[in-house]
């Protein structure tokens, strides 16, 4: 027997991993959780005892009677131990081949090859002439999408899908499905609660426990496959270790409606209008009708059919033709010649290589526009070893080859040809030849150096994913605080909405300076911070918006902030502006006060400041204010303002226009002796909070990178240097998309240890956020070195 296995199912992810709690693995590790399956392969699920009308009523000695549910979902009915996965279409060839193992029968077939089987009739009656993407809605997130094209293939009649991971496809943000998926199962128990146990409604604990159980059981699966009236049998835990059982009536449609509001339907379409020439198919287990609006208009949403692709899988092995091809993905190797430059070798010369099912291709190398498939190649002369980092669809990863030459006898160049046989599914195998046969080379996979590609103790960057990760968790954790006082920041809100529209419309001059008065303190009070507490609420984070990025939370806080953001739009914003911007006020100190202040509250709004227009306003007009600040005569007001002004942009910095402006302020602020402190302060907090290393200007960054360096090796300029080390630290990312950011024996790492050197021994330069033994130059020098611990990587992730 043949059985499939998805890795890429939260809801099976949850039935198994929450049936057997005794044993902890992680969501999202496919390798993690396809090792669970394999340990509960032969363990059953029973899951239609908890529906009543399943169970028989009398006494039977039939063991048969129980359906048993497996992880596994069976192709064929003769005798086998081979498992066939399920992988996500993005997992790259040389990953996909650390996870399986050919000695467990182990073969594999990606999401959407198998969707478009499972749905080949659909395919048939609809002419699709786009490429076409799949939207597994049942995984963990939509982020990168596949997209793949329908061809034929000389084996078969069939048209055979192709995928091109060469062509990804990007969302604008991540798009969580667990949290969708975690938060539908949620209300579905929030009303069971409700509607059968008033008093326990608002216990947290039961609520989480009956959550769980409802995932366990897979309560849509009988939404779907049930009448519209489902008795079932509950489990409820009114405080840990106590646990009761009871049966109730649940309504399908109810389920369906709940799903259908949880699911990020809204997200999905804006990537239809975003890519209007790509067809998206929705793959879910929650029935969506077909005449749902807004997607029925956008995209198709079909439900998972196994039982179909059951009979696909037969047919192919009585006629043996491909379940899919796949674009081999490109990749390029760097090897450095004696003396000589590097080279990034590209293999196939980017000539689009199609394997079909696996089959292996072998690719020689060669220079990209040369053709040139020979190479004089150096070697260290203590161990005649040669290393070869590896670039997959341009991204780094994290190992490389290491090239060994065995009799060398230091009398013959070695100059070799390059030779990679890729299967997907399996590791690569490189063999490199010797064109001259002096010496026998040898190759094997190995992790790259820790300066420029770090494992989990060793770092010499902040890795771009446990980034990306730590704003998501954030989001999330700052969602939950925004539960306890939504209304709190609304209601100070209408409070400013009211002064303000006492103040721009006041035309008594000794009423607009108590109004002037009043505005102020008002924006004062809406704005939270440490010496400010808001009874009942312990905040662990100063600020209560400042990780809910709308687009990365749950949808219930995603209607919180949308409240919060209706009613900053009553502000009368333009007509404040056009007052408190005019350089006809900086003359007026009161005015210069308050503009302060609006900066704070402003900045300390984050996402939400888009909806007050402030960060575009600022876009657009802030260099014009700059100058007219620096006419003023209150300068020390007019210094502070600067300060907030950097903060503020900083923190509202969320959009690439307004990135943009702030980091092209670099060579104008970074050295200035008034203002250095703030701006790099908002400039290393940018590259925390916001920025997107994937698409970025490098060149921009390692000159500000260098000038930042000589900055601190200047006596004469007065750069802060706490902020100016975070800000290098930062920096260092870019090592992760970009493997020669800052590399070694550029004239960035000598600058860095002239930097070093000068600071090594200034223990004042410490952040204790980061560390309390460690100061910042020092840990600068770790990663410089690729020694940081991962500890330090934590900490510098959690600054403020």
């Amino acid at each position: 027997m043949t059985y499939l296995y998805p890795l890429n199912n939260y809801p099976l992810f949850c039935q198994y991993s929450l049936s057997f709690e005794s044993e902890n693995v992680e969501a999202k590790d496919y390798r993690a959780f396809k090792k669970f399956l394999e340990n509960h392969e032969s363990t059953s699920l029973i899951k239609h005892p908890i529906i009543p009308t399943f169970n028989t009523q009398c006494l039977t000695q039939d063991p048969q009677s129980l359906h048993l549910d497996f992880a596994g979902i069976p192709l064929e009915s003769e005798p086998s131990h081979e498992r066939l996965y399920l992988v996500p279409d993005h997992i790259d060839l040389l990953t996909l081949g650390s996870i399986l193992r050919e000695s467990r029968h182990e073969s594999y077939l990606y999401e959407s090859a198998y969707h478009y089987w499972c749905h080949k009739s659909f395919f048939d009656s609809h002419t699709i002439n786009q490429p076409i993407v799949f939207l597994n809605l049942d995984g963990w997130e939509l982020n990168t999408l596949i997209p793949l094209t329908l061809e034929h293939h000389l084996a078969t009649q069939r048209r055979i899908p192709i995928l091109k991971p060469q062509s990804p496809i990007k969302t604008e943000s991540l798009i969580d499905l667990k949290s969708c998926h975690d938060k539908i199962h949620t209300v579905i128990a929030q009303q069971i609660l409700n509607h059968n146990f008033p008093d326990l409604s608002k216990h947290k604990h039961t609520l989480k426990q009956l959550s769980d159980y409802l995932k366990k059981i897979n309560i849509t699966h009988y939404a779907h496959n049930q009448e519209p009236i489902i008795n079932i049998i509950v489990e409820i835990s009114p405080q840990p270790q106590k646990i009761f059982y009871k049966s109730i009536t649940l309504y399908s449609q109810n389920i369906l409606e709940i799903a259908i509001k949880g699911m990020p339907l809204l997200e999905i379409t804006k990537l239809k209008k975003r890519y209007p020439d790509i067809t998206f198919i929705g793959i879910s287990q929650y029935s969506i009708p077909t005449d749902f609006h807004p997607v029925s208009q956008e995209i198709h949403i079909l439900m998972p059919q196994p039982n179909l692709f059951a009979n696909i899988w037969q047919e192919k092995q009585s006629q043996d033709f491909p379940l899919f091809g796949i674009q081999l993905d490109r990749i390029q190797f760097e090897i450095a010649g004696q003396n000589n430059p590097t080279d990034w070798i590209e293999l196939g010369s980017r000539k689009e290589i199609i394997s079909y099912e696996g089959k292996s291709q072998e690719i020689i190398g060669e220079v990209p526009g040369s053709g040139r498939k020979e190479f004089k190649i150096s070697r260290d002369a203590k161990n005649n070893k040669i290393s070869l980092p590896i670039q997959i669809n341009q991204q780094d990863y994290g190992k490389g080859f290491e090239i060994t030459v065995h009799n060398f006898d230091h009398q013959h160049d070695v100059w070799v040809q390059i030779f990679f046989t890729l299967t997907p599914g399996k590791l690569p195998r490189l063999t490199v030849k010797d064109t001259q046969n002096y010496y026998r080379i040898t190759s094997q996979l190995v992790d790259k150096d820790p300066i420029q590609y770090p494992h989990s103790e060793s770092n010499s960057h902040i890795p771009l994913q446990q980034i990306y990760q730590t704003r998501r968790n954030d989001a999330i954790s700052q969602a939950e605080k925004l539960n306890i006082h939504p209304m709190a920041v609304s209601n100070r809100v209408k409070l400013l909405n009211l002064a303000i529209q006492e103040y721009v419309s006041e035309s008594n001059i000794e009423n607009l300076s108590d109004a002037l008065i009043k505005l102020s303190n008002l924006f004062k009070l809406s704005t939270l911070s440490k010496k400010k507490k808001v009874p009942g609420v312990q905040l662990k984070k100063i600020d209560p918006l400042q990780y809910l990025d709308p687009d990365k939370v749950n949808l219930d806080c995603k209607n919180k902030l949308n409240l919060i953001r209706l009613e900053l739009q009553t502000l009368k914003s333009e007509k404040l502006h056009q007052i408190l911007f005019s350089d006809k006020s900086f003359d007026n100190k009161d005015k210069l006060i308050l503009l302060k202040i609006y900066l704070i509250f402003s900045g300390k709004l984050y996402f939400l400041s888009d909806s007050i227009n402030i960060g575009n306003f600022l876009l657009n007009k802030g260099q014009s204010l700059l100058n007219d600040l620096e006419r003023s005569k209150h300068q020390g007001i007019v210094r502070d303002i600067y300060n907030e002004y950097f903060s503020s942009l900083a923190r509202m910095s969320f959009s690439s226009p307004i990135q943009k402006y702030y980091i092209d302020l670099f060579n104008r602020f970074y050295d200035h002796s008034y203002y250095s402190e703030r701006y790099l302060w908002g400039y290393g907090r940018l590259l925390r909070w916001y920025f997107n290393y994937d698409s970025s200007d490098k060149e921009n960054f390692s000159q500000q990178n260098r000038h930042l360096l000589e900055g601190l090796i200047s006596p004469h300029k007065k750069v802060h240097l706490q902020n100016a080390f975070l800000s290098l630290i930062y920096l260092l990312t870019f090592r992760d998309a970009d493997y020669h950011f800052c590399g070694q024996n550029t004239k960035d790492i000598l600058l860095s240890q002239k930097v070093i050197n000068r600071y090594i021994n200034n223990e004042e330069i410490k952040l204790n956020q980061v560390s309390e033994k460690q100061h910042l130059p020092l840990i600068y020098q770790d990663f410089i070195n690729g020694t940081a611990s991962q500890h330090i990587v934590k900490n510098l992730l959690q600054v403020e």
